[in-house]
């Protein structure tokens, strides 16, 4: 059990038979009692509600249990993983995903959280590896250090970034999705050069 002036970003709980995660969260003192006021996303239907609870109010927070798999392939809107110990192949819908779809690669070892017997969403590393696959042009007026143009990484996500070649590596930071840490350029050759980049 949890109380409701322990809820905190990223806590799991149950409620009318749904499993919702704290997705933000406020804290509002009065005079006899205080409230919480938090978002949560229903983990299965992923779509977020609003709610308030007594900060003595006690909740059922769910207990997740995690399992390594590989991320193998979609098939619609589902997305299949495979048990790195049995080899048995299961599936997770886009939803119960969220954002991580955004980040996963096939091949992909992931932690997959299930809870009761069902797989419930992944926790991915914090830093993922993506390919340059596409730069636009430079922003207007943003010459210092050879200025910022946006780029389009394998999953379809654009960033802004500060490199003109295609095929680089771009490291990205899950928690901060407008900033790349790092790059690599992949020449033709074999021979990898390396630099830093920084992006606001």
């Amino acid at each position: 059990m949890i109380s409701g002036g322990e809820l905190r970003k990223g806590i799991i709980i149950e409620m009318d038979g749904k499993l919702y995660q704290v997705t933000d969260y406020h804290h509002i003192k009065m005079k006899r009692t205080a409230l919480a006021k938090v978002k949560l996303r229903d983990i299965e239907a992923g779509h977020t509600i609003e709610h308030s609870f007594q900060s003595d109010q006690k909740l059922i927070r769910a207990r997740l249990e995690f399992r390594a798999m590989q991320y193998l392939y979609k098939d619609e809107d589902l997305y299949y993983f495979m048990d790195e110990e049995n080899y048995e192949q299961m599936p997770i819908d886009a939803a119960m995903l969220g954002d991580a779809i955004n980040y996963m690669k096939e091949g992909m070892s992931v932690q997959v959280s299930n809870y009761k017997e069902k797989l419930i969403g992944v926790d991915l590393p914090l830093n993922v590896n993506l390919e340059v696959v596409d730069t636009g042009p430079g922003f207007k007026g943003d010459t210092a250090q050879g200025g910022t143009k946006p780029a389009t990484l394998e999953m379809a996500t654009t960033y802004p970034r500060r490199s003109k070649s295609l095929g680089s590596a771009a490291r990205v930071q899950r928690t901060a999705p407008k900033k790349l840490t790092s790059m690599t350029l992949r020449s033709p050759a074999t021979s990898v050069s390396s630099k830093r980049l920084r992006c606001e």
